[in-house]
């Protein structure tokens, strides 16, 4: 195995964090690696850190660049990258030292075009939990079953970091700048690109869960990015995977409930209630086309029925439903 893997960082005020990342990167039994550190204009001693790793291993290459968010760093990276296969890694999170021999190693055995592994998900308390799966076991889809499999996010997630692409998926295909999230909007795009996709469930890669994180804290309700983000994928499922189209359109729906309660537990977030408006809106706006998919459960489709007349009334007997449910569940799982 010589091909080159370039492996992408977008660093912003990771000082705490990035020698970590770096030096789980730098250690990999696979060698053959170019690490490209994107400072996007941090403030802290990131810059200066992602300079010194560079003076120590000429495998690292540092681009420094003013502030424009962790999209716009990846796609400064995807330019830079020289490397047949690309990795991508946030600075605050790191890897086991075999991750990607072991994710080249399954992607040659299967000819596959992207490779994922599972990871472990550590909390502030540095607990790590343990990932869903972990036979070891490869998988291999087409790309219309990996897609079912990432919009029902099961063997396969949004995030980028726990992957290793083909560089030539990624032509035509950019992070979207200043929005957050936008693995999702990334992941789905080169997916469509691509033929034969491996799912491995051996944890390779730790995730960090910070709470002060995009993704950790209300910043993504707030912003609102999560609806267009939903959105914009129902769009290109209905036109590139319209047998997926159902599927698309049932997680949207439950997904925008989840913000709504989101929303409605933190006011604060939506003072003017403009937010919860726009999500009960659209809701209402799609009634007869939620109501006709025939994966949406008879139940579910009498709520929408309620959420028509009185949405808050729906919605709480939506949430009471789920409550009674889970009740249920832990009863049985107690006998």
């Amino acid at each position: 195995m010589e091909d080159k893997i370039s492996v992408i960082i977008p660093v912003y005020n990771a000082a705490k964090f990035l020698p970590k990342c770096i030096d789980s990167v730098l250690n990999q039994t696979y060698k053959n690696l170019e690490i490209i550190l994107v400072d996007d204009g941090s403030t802290d001693e990131s810059g200066k850190i992602s300079d010194e790793y560079s003076y120590k291993d000429n495998r690292v290459r540092v681009i420094h660049k003013e502030n424009g968010g962790s999209g716009d760093a990846r796609n400064k990276g995807i330019k830079a990258a020289t490397g047949k296969y690309i990795g991508f890694i946030d600075s605050d999170d790191y890897i086991e030292t075999d991750m990607y021999e072991i994710l080249l190693k399954t992607l040659y055995a299967y000819d596959a075009d992207i490779v994922e592994c599972a990871f472990y998900r550590i909390k502030k308390d540095n607990i790590t939990l343990p990932p869903k799966y972990s036979s070891g076991t490869p998988e291999q889809f087409n790309v219309s079953q990996a897609m079912e499999e990432l919009i029902r996010n099961r063997k396969f997630t949004n995030m980028v970091w726990n992957k290793l692409y083909k560089k030539d998926l990624l032509q035509g295909v950019e992070f979207p700048v200043n929005r957050n999230n936008e693995d999702q909007v990334f992941t789905y795009k080169v997916f469509a690109h691509a033929q034969k996709l491996v799912s491995i469930d051996i944890p390779k890669y730790y995730y960090l869960h910070r709470d002060d994180s995009i993704t950790g804290s209300h910043t993504y309700v707030k912003t609102m990015d999560f609806f267009e983000n939903y959105l914009e994928r129902l769009d290109f499922i209905s036109k590139n995977f319209p047998s997926l189209f159902n599927l698309a359109q049932k997680d949207l729906l439950f997904y925008l409930l989840k913000k709504y309660r989101e929303l409605k537990k933190n006011p604060h977030l939506d003072k003017d209630k403009k937010k919860r408006s726009l999500l009960k809106n659209y809701i209402n706006a799609n009634y007869r086309s939620l109501t006709s998919n025939p994966l949406i459960a008879r139940k579910h489709k009498i709520l929408l029925k309620i959420f028509k007349i009185n949405f808050e009334l729906g919605y709480y007997l939506f949430y009471f439903i789920k409550r009674l449910k889970k009740k249920k569940q832990i009863s049985r799982n107690y006998k």
